[in-house]
């Protein structure tokens, strides 16, 4: 047996029914190549056979889906880096190796070589449990839908090619009420037979909301169509059996719902990786919601109540609402600037000396120490109006006696022409 290299980079050409694995040293020779079965006693012999080769290996796969899901479990069971090479990576990387032929071989080496001069390449981490059970759930959830979809459309291309009344009356694709009536009643011919009472009652037995609704629209529907179409009981026949099967797949995709919702919320919560709150109103919120709001109601009525009334302390309303500090608790200088007036301070009655005389007997005006501001020219408050500021000029008005009309003339002195 060779003696063992520090370190080798792995290629792994992943496949359905076998992967192929190659190992290169740091001068790119090939030190060990073969095929592994995909299964779980082939695998750990590979795996144990390239790590009797290298001290330190690295790993890279070009597939991340299902088909390497056994062996990166396996790698990451024996504490094994994994590195993505993509596909087009290695479709692009084989161009500069020798030979055309395209074999698993070829690429396990392509991949080992691409690992080798690129470390940049993204690690693949093994998916926990939860998001491993996630993934299947909920790809199987999407087959589901993309089959309902598919079935939908089918059956309004049936049923408009015999019944098209039928068919432009209700959404097929959301409502579950008129896939429970195809069920038993496809045709014109079967619908009028039955009349509007009885086929609301069926509906009813079967528990489909608006029974009333669906009955009286399919009643119309039928009524405008008396002709019976050629292969009419056959494509009945196939519209009711696309119906049940609309209606299963209906109930497997709000199972798959339930166990998707059970399985996400049953995890405990990590700190990385945090249970998002759900969106829309909570019925159990909304409850507790419900049964404190009385409470905090009964707490904040008699503040306001006083505070309305001139008895209570007056709130200090800033830009972040930040509540008002007690009076117990202010310095005396902070106490002489709070805004507070003594009829509306609480503690006016217990300790009178609490506030600064000056706050008692009005605001106190300070000299100030920067230069006299000029006063701004304002109309003064009241009803006196403001004097008009004469200047050096005379006017007066006279009328003119052929129409009443005011004109004003303006004089002025000195200013005669010899």
């Amino acid at each position: 047996m060779k003696e063992q290299i520090p370190l080798g980079w792995a290629g792994i050409d992943v496949g359905k029914g076998h992967h192929w694995i190659c190992l290169i040293d740091e001068t790119g020779t090939t030190v060990w190549s073969a095929k592994a079965v995909n299964d779980e006693a082939a695998i750990l012999d590979a795996v144990s056979s390239v790590l009797a080769r290298a001290d330190e290996v690295v790993w890279g796969v070009d597939v991340t889906g299902t088909m390497s899901g056994l062996l990166l479990a396996l790698l990451a069971a024996h504490g094994q880096r994994v590195r993505y090479v993509p596909g087009r990576t290695v479709n692009q990387m084989s161009v500069a190796y020798r030979g055309e032929a395209k074999t698993d071989a070829r690429d396990a080496y392509v991949i080992a070589e691409t690992l080798r001069h690129r470390g940049d390449l993204q690690e693949v981490e093994v998916s926990t449990s939860l998001v491993t059970e996630l993934r299947l759930l909920v790809t199987h959830r999407t087959d589901l839908v993309g089959d309902r979809v598919r079935m939908v459309n089918r059956l309004r291309d049936v049923l408009s090619g015999y019944f098209p009344a039928l068919e432009r009356s209700f959404d097929y694709a959301h409502s579950r009420g008129a896939l429970t009536l195809l069920t038993g009643y496809q045709t014109p011919q079967a619908i009028r037979r039955t009349g509007a009472s009885r086929l609301r009652a069926w509906l009813v037995k079967r528990k489909v909301r608006s029974a009333d609704q669906i009955a009286a629209a399919a009643l119309v529907a039928a009524k405008a169509q008396q002709t019976v179409v050629p292969g009419q009981d056959v494509a009945a026949s196939i519209v009711a059996d696309l119906a049940t099967q609309l209606l299963a797949i209906g109930s497997r995709i709000s199972e798959l719902d339930a166990r998707i919702t059970s399985t996400f919320r049953g995890a405990p919560p990590s700190r990385d990786h945090r249970v998002p709150a759900r969106h829309g109103p909570d019925p159990g919120r909304r409850a507790h919601r419900r049964s404190r709001r009385p409470q905090r109601l009964r707490e904040r009525r008699p503040a306001r109540l006083s505070r309305r009334a001139g008895a209570g302390p007056a709130r200090l309303r800033t830009a972040h609402r930040e509540p008002a500090p007690p009076a117990a608790l202010l310095t005396q200088a902070a106490q002489g600037v709070l805004p507070l007036r003594l009829s509306r301070h609480d503690a006016r009655g217990t300790q009178p000396r609490l506030l600064p005389q000056e706050a008692r007997t009005g605001p106190r005006t300070r000299p100030s120490a920067h230069r006299a501001i000029p006063p701004t020219r304002r109309r003064p408050l009241g009803s006196a109006s403001r004097q008009p500021a004469l200047r050096n000029r005379s006017t007066y008005s006279r009328t003119d006696g052929s129409n009443g009309l005011t004109k004003s003339l303006r004089i002025h002195r000195g200013e005669s022409g010899g």
